[in-house]
């Protein structure tokens, strides 16, 4: 029995507080008992809502607790320290997320974050994600299942001819089950970045297949010069290695072309009637790094002159209705110059092994924006578990649709999206 009231000492005591209330209510206000409820809410729930208190019975089972754990005979842990929290809770797809409002010096955001790790024990979840607002209030997004694990159904799996109207790529779905796109369309191009395995490869097919299903003009150039393209070689896609010349070559022609449509377009090439559009130019340059290292002291002045080029296509060519997709695992300024990598409007990243490599991939994240070094946000064995930036008002975290070169052969030679595989 003593046991009981110690660990359950406030339970006790709002029922004692409850039990008063009930006969001051009953002598005062007899007969009239609705003012005796009345009393018996204000006086025996208002104080554990002041204490901070949220019973695990009445409330659902929230039950945050931390610290000291406590090894029941069961063998089950039971926490001895209860966190205080108000709010409801709000279901979601995933599991449900609610505000938490701490105490001073007693249940901080600080504590809790601390305490993440015991919590998601506590909850049997998946993970738990907690989003700080100030030292004593945060939101928190209990997953109890990996919320972008399944796709949200069989035609988020398909390639799709890209949208020229809208100017839009598929390229997966984000928490909410909502289809995420690469927009071109007022965008000049993209930056797609991340660590090995992040799942890139399989991001640049499905965008250069989806481009290739419509009216769009893809070249491939393949900084690595491996097979990983030849699908689209084979499909009769153009699709160049890591010869440095002639990649500097493909950027003069396309220089050429942006000047030449910037002097036969009345206007910006988002602005004409889409009848009258001349087609979308998309250059895809995989392993773009490659093509921006001296080896030899002959290969500056070419290097130098693909960088230059590549800078100044990808700030004035949107006018003209061109569009430059680069892809690296590598986004320090050794690897991509500075002045190139703040062209770029448009970021993509996958798994980042540190704030400074999300911010080179990103650019400057908020606080309440999804970060691809949290490793919780965007796991490392999760490949396609990506990140854009720069074309909404805050970055996107989603899953990139896997597709296999034999669906890529299929849809390309068939004119047609076919259904692909989760990745």
């Amino acid at each position: 029995m003593r046991n009981i009231l110690r660990s359950h000492w406030y339970l006790v005591t709002i029922i004692s507080l409850m039990v008063v209330a009930t006969l001051i209510a009953w002598q005062c206000f007899y007969p009239q008992l609705w003012v005796a409820v009345v009393l018996l809410f204000v006086m025996g729930l208002a104080p554990s809502m002041m204490l901070g208190i949220r019973f695990r019975g009445i409330s659902g089972g929230c039950g945050l607790t931390v610290d000291k754990r406590v090894q029941k005979p069961d063998g089950s842990i039971r926490y001895k320290t209860c966190f205080p929290h108000a709010g409801l809770k709000h279901r979601m797809s995933y599991g449900y997320r609610f505000r938490f409002h701490g105490l001073p010096k007693v249940a901080t955001v600080d504590r809790l974050l601390e305490q993440r790790e015991n919590l998601i024990l506590e909850f049997s979840a998946y993970d738990i994600v907690i989003e700080k607002q100030g030292a004593l209030t945060a939101i928190v997004n209990v997953y109890l299942r990996d919320p972008l694990e399944n796709s949200p159904d069989e035609n988020s799996l398909e390639l799709r001819p890209y949208d020229t109207a809208g100017g839009q790529v598929y390229l997966g779905w984000d928490i909410k089950g909502s289809d995420v796109y690469l927009n071109t369309l007022g965008y000049s191009g993209a930056l797609i970045s991340g660590a090995p395995n992040a799942g890139k490869t399989v991001l640049v097919k499905r965008i250069a297949a989806e481009l290739a299903l419509s009216d769009v003009a893809v070249s491939i150039a393949n900084g690595k010069n491996d097979s990983k393209f030849d699908v689209f070689k084979n499909a009769g896609i153009s699709v160049i290695g890591d010869d440095k010349p002639i990649f500097l070559e493909q950027l003069r022609e396309r220089e050429r072309l942006r000047q030449e449509r910037m002097r036969s377009l009345p206007g910006d090439y988002q602005d004409q009637p889409v009848d009258s559009q001349p087609p979308l130019e998309v250059l895809i340059v995989d392993e773009f790094q490659e093509y921006l290292s001296a080896v030899t002291r002959d290969e500056r002045p070419v290097v130098e002159e693909i960088t230059a080029l590549l800078t100044r296509l990808i700030k004035l060519q949107r006018s003209a209705g061109m569009f430059t997709i680069l892809a690296t695992q590598k986004v320090d300024s050794q690897a991509i110059p500075t002045a190139l990598r703040d062209v770029i409007p448009s970021k993509i990243s996958g798994y980042t092994t540190t704030p400074e490599m999300t911010r080179m991939a990103l650019g400057n994240l908020r606080d309440d924006e999804p970060h691809p070094d949290d490793k919780h946000v965007v796991p490392p064995g999760k490949p396609g578990r990506m990140i854009i930036a720069g074309q909404a008002v805050i970055a996107r975290l989603f899953q990139v649709a896997n597709i296999n070169d034999e669906q890529i052969i299929g849809a390309i030679r068939g004119g047609v999206s076919v259904s692909g595989s989760r990745q």
